[in-house]
């Protein structure tokens, strides 16, 4: 909108009137209006009209008449009156009756450019009061605002509607750029085209607006004014011409961007405070929740106490948790590395009688970063139940997961010097959430649950022979069944072994996922003696490999435990073994990280044990069996030789060894005579 002055000269003087006028409009922006009958000034002391300016001398009406008259129709109108010489008394009396300014008319006629300075001074001030009382009136705005947007609605309203501004904008400086928050219609090209960044910078630099000077945007000559919000932003006014530069707007918007920036800092002060009430009711209740979940523990830790067997542990623990309404379910699980699966050991609550009576699958239940944090991290991981169920929710499969009701899932390793024994899975009743605090509290419940279980191993230790099942994977580059995994893209199982007369090792593995010719390219490649294929079946085939050693082996044997499965797959490999009660598996944990990279004790699983148990019979048929005996014997059951029909001969399977057929029936023949005496001797034993 255009901020030109508006002017008025009633003066009975035609030449004056004409002269006056064309010198002042020819030297400012001034416009000009004109009357010659003073008393016909009434009807046009319009709104728009910034000035009057009449002459003294006039028939009718003079002009202390008028500019009283003026003065009673608009008080806040600056009034100019123009005298002939020497007319200081009349000067002295208009200045009194509430005149503005007063000049010679012959210096007004002689001196334009200062007439046109007065007019200009004495019409900025006239604007400075009328803006600043209507700032004044309309601050209320930003005390009444409850928003950030009612806040930048009335910085806009004010710097548009008040001062006068073209249009206007609040300019935020994010990491990436600028963004406008709110504004009156400012387009992106004009924000484009506006030296935006260094004028954002050095408002907010300065204590005072920042005025860019007139440049072509939108094919208008404009002048924008910046000032800072602090850190809220930056309040810009822009508009035709160089108004923006003068004293009483740059006061002006100066003054709405204190207000807006006071308001913005009071909503984000009550917000802050807001935020830190709801956070200290968080935490009132948290606490209350945390006395609630202490005095369960409690009640836990007493019962578990009391017991030996691990069974009555687990169904100890739930049944507590459960009892005091804190939690609605409570189950334990026992975790299996291969299947990753939880087998259910106990349960109580919420559909106990229905739910969760069969080896439960984690990963159709749980995500990958839940599963990660408790089987990987062995740390307390929560889930939110879903909204409702459907396709979208398959992984809910059972009671309580698809019950809302039943809450918030926490599923909490328990654990023993880092070793996980089994998963407890409760669900907090009605709550969406749960705390950390709360975590903590059933973190140290899963430790405590852990204590529990190994001291009655070793409670149990103490009453009877006991063997413990430990499974470990690991990477190890110098093992040749990893390295046939990854080369030949395959599973390797070894399925026995024996040490040959030489001192060697002859391994047979049952090879899943490669072509036969292909794996023995690969042995060959990785200096392997002599690989042969035994038989192939339809998806796999059994395979003879010959090494000086196996780091693996060689570690399992030296610490006097017995090895029940090796299996390599995609470079890693799984190693079950079965040690006695008496070895310390901790030891045996930092001895297989220590000496194989990656190393990580997956599981671990108490076994009943007797002196007659397949491994003690498998023991003591070794020690009777010569090397060559046992080899014949293992080379003749992987390759087929008992099947029917058999799946190789003898002459192949001694050809395959490197001895003589009747050699190979011989050491046959002996071998089966000294299994069948070991077996029926014992038996015969046994039930005598």
């Amino acid at each position: 909108m255009s901020r030109s002055i508006r002017v008025l000269y009633v003066d009975d003087d035609p030449q004056s009137l004409d002269v006056i006028t064309n010198r002042c409009e020819a030297v400012s922006e001034l416009r000009f209006e004109t009357e010659s009958r003073p008393r016909q000034v009434a009807d046009q002391l319009h709104e728009d009209l910034d000035c009057l300016i009449t002459d003294y001398r006039m028939p009718g009406m003079d002009g202390i008449e008028l500019l009283a008259e003026a003065s009673k129709q608009r008080p806040e109108l600056p009034i100019l009156l123009l005298t002939g010489h020497g007319g200081g008394e009349i000067a002295s009396e208009a200045l009194r009756k509430g005149a503005t300014e007063y000049m010679e008319k012959s210096t007004a006629i002689e001196q334009p450019d200062l007439l046109a300075n007065r007019i200009r001074n004495a019409v900025e001030q006239m604007r400075r009061e009328k803006t600043n009382e209507a700032l004044a009136t309309d601050a209320n705005r930003f005390i009444r605002a409850t928003s950030p947007t009612a806040v930048y609605e009335a910085a806009i309203d004010l710097t548009c509607e008040t001062l006068g501004f073209e249009d206007a904008a609040i300019i935020e400086e994010t990491p990436d750029g600028h963004l406008v928050v709110a504004d009156s219609g400012f387009s992106t090209s004009v924000l484009n085209e506006l030296p935006t960044a260094e004028a954002v910078s050095t408002a907010t630099d300065s204590e005072e607006p920042v005025v860019v000077e007139p440049g072509t945007v939108d094919e208008l000559d404009t002048v924008s004014c910046w000032v800072s919000l602090g850190s809220h932003g930056v309040l810009v006014g822009r508009t035709a011409g160089r108004d923006a530069a003068v004293d009483y707007l740059r006061d002006g918007i100066l003054i709405v961007a204190t207000n807006a920036e006071s308001a913005l800092t009071r909503l984000e002060q009550a917000a802050l405070l807001d935020e830190r009430k709801r956070e200290l009711e968080r935490q009132r209740t948290e606490l209350a929740s945390l006395r609630q979940t202490n005095e369960v523990i409690r009640s836990v830790n007493r019962a578990i106490t009391s017991v030996s067997s691990q069974r009555e542990i687990e169904r100890l623990v739930c049944e507590r948790l459960v009892g005091e309404d804190r939690y609605s379910y409570a189950w334990i699980g026992e975790y299996d590395l291969e299947s990753e699966r939880l087998t259910p050991q106990a349960k109580a609550g919420l559909g106990a009688n229905v739910t969760v009576d069969s080896p439960v699958s984690l990963v159709d239940r749980y995500s990958v970063e839940t599963l990660e944090t408790v089987i990987d991290h062995r740390q307390v991981a929560v889930e939110t139940p879903p909204t409702e169920i459907g396709e979208a929710s398959l992984r809910y499969v059972t009671d309580p997961d698809t019950d809302p009701d039943a809450g918030t899932a926490v599923l909490v390793p328990i654990t023993h010097n880092e070793i996980l024994y089994d998963v407890l899975i409760v669900y907090a009743a009605g709550r969406t959430s749960v705390g950390h605090r709360e975590q903590d509290v059933l973190a140290e419940l899963g430790e405590t649950i852990g204590y529990a279980l190994r001291t009655a191993e070793q409670r149990r230790a103490l009453v009877g022979d006991a063997d413990t099942e430990v499974v470990f994977e690991i990477d190890c580059e110098q093992e040749h069944l990893i390295q046939l995994s990854t080369a030949a893209n395959c599973t390797v199982t070894l399925q026995s072994l024996s040490t040959r007369s030489d001192d060697r090792l002859r391994q047979f593995v049952l090879v899943e996922g490669a072509e036969p010719d292909a794996f023995l390219e690969y042995a060959d490649r990785i200096g392997i003696d002599q690989p042969t294929v035994l038989v192939e079946r339809d998806d796999c085939f059994v395979a003879t490999l010959t090494t000086d050693e196996s780091p693996v082996i060689n570690c399992i044997a030296d610490q006097g435990v017995s090895l029940t499965e090796f299996r390599a797959a995609e470079g890693r490999g799984t190693v079950s073994m079965t040690v006695p009660d008496t070895t310390d598996v901790r030891t045996l944990a930092e001895l297989f990280e220590s000496t194989f990279a990656g190393a990580e004790l997956r599981a671990k699983r108490q076994l009943d044990s007797s002196v007659d148990t397949p491994q003690g019979f498998r023991e003591q048929l070794e020690e009777t069996l010569t090397d060559r005996q046992h080899e014949t014997l293992q080379a003749a059951y992987h390759a087929g030789f008992f099947a029917w029909p058999r799946s190789n001969t003898g002459e192949t399977i001694a050809d395959r060894l490197g001895i003589a057929g009747p050699t190979f029936l011989q050491h046959l023949r002996a071998g089966e005579r000294k299994l069948l005496r070991e077996l029926f001797e014992q038996d015969q034993t046994v039930y005598s």
